[in-house]
């Protein structure tokens, strides 16, 4: 699909995973970034971050990441401009 897209300047696709449905109470557990520029290959980055809460078992069964997976990780805010 990608290797059919023409594009003249660059564009970033955001995926973001969170912990729970609440846009008041959650929190980011994983950010994707997909960059995409004309010419050379994607650039694809993953970064995952501990919510600081329980992740709810309805939003693990979306995406698959349990507590355990991000409990020895640093919190998304204190990492978000470090890249």
């Amino acid at each position: 699909m990608i290797k059919n897209l023409i594009l003249d300047r660059p564009v970033a696709v955001l995926d973001l995973q969170i912990a729970g449905t609440d846009p008041k109470a959650t929190r980011i557990i994983e950010i994707r970034i997909l960059r995409l520029v004309p010419g050379p290959q994607p650039d694809h980055r993953t970064k995952r971050a501990n919510p600081g809460i329980a992740i709810p078992a309805a939003t693990t069964a979306i995406h698959r990441i349990r507590d355990e997976h991000v409990a020895d990780l640093p919190p998304f805010r204190p990492t978000a401009r470090s890249g």
